[in-house]
């Protein structure tokens, strides 16, 4: 899509258009020639500009999954400019849903969207080709549409993996990511691989049941450790809204098992 085109559905990148801002990139609210509703990604100037832009372009161009965000266009213009452009999601993104939400989830829109995002996380792993290695699964990561279906997006750290390649482990020389949903091989050495990917959808599912973010403050421990405290000393009324719908214990359970 040529810059001219995306200057006009932006109105010049105008500021009552942006809708996001990132460490890399400001997101505004377009509208294409034909009426299409899109989110266009501008990537800010800096040393990793090109490679970020390359990486997303190059994996999101070979990706197609329901849970996935869906890439409609891209644009190179020179040296100055690398833009993406992509499906619109009119509920932005978990997060917002979970910290900045006036209403609460239930307990079942809370699980149809914990399985929406295992269900992209499962294809990257193993239906796509190459397979993916994401690295990044965050609430802040994963965008709604207007019927709360989740898709996974920001793919400029992913990894692909080799068809051919004998392990799904990479070695990586950079630690990269969000720091509370690393898994511990990656935190304490330069291994990756799918698991890792796992691990952060277990801190990020805990997330979703807890309603609360990993590392806070005004608490003193990482969540998974707090979660476990809550039901050895059986005070977890800190979820006593959830029980209306479904018991999550049992699910809190076995995500604090995979996460061990």
């Amino acid at each position: 899509i040529s810059l001219r085109k995306l200057k006009k559905a932006t109105n010049k990148f105008s500021n009552d258009r942006q809708i996001g801002e990132g460490r890399s990139a400001h997101v505004f609210r377009g509208i294409l020639r034909n009426g299409q509703v899109v989110a266009v990604k501008r990537l800010k100037p800096g040393a990793d500009r090109d490679a970020d832009y390359d990486g997303e372009v190059g994996v999101l161009s070979r990706l197609s999954h329901p849970n996935i965000i869906r890439l409609i266009g891209f644009c190179a213009h020179k040296d100055t400019e690398r833009i993406i452009v992509y499906e619109f999601m009119p509920l932005r993104t978990l997060y917002d849903l979970l910290h900045a939400g006036e209403q609460a989830l239930d307990w079942d829109m809370r699980m149809r969207i914990g399985a929406g995002v295992a269900k992209g996380l499962s294809y990257l792993h193993n239906g796509a080709n190459p397979r993916v290695i994401y690295r990044d699964l965050k609430p802040s990561n994963v965008l709604l549409d207007q019927y709360y279906h989740p898709k996974i997006s920001d793919f400029g750290i992913a990894i692909s993996v080799p068809a051919d390649a004998q392990s799904s482990t990479v070695t990586v020389t950079e630690l990269m990511g969000t720091h509370p949903y690393w898994a511990p091989e990656h935190a304490l050495a330069d291994r990756l691989s799918s698991k890792s990917d796992v691990y952060s959808f277990g801190v990020l599912l805990l997330e979703i049941i807890a309603g609360t973010v990993p590392l806070d403050a005004r608490r003193p421990r990482y969540v998974a450790d707090w979660v476990t405290l809550l039901i050895s000393l059986k005070t977890i009324t800190v979820f006593s809204f959830l029980f209306f719908f479904l018991n999550p214990a049992s699910c809190i359970i076995i995500v604090l098992y995979g996460l061990r």
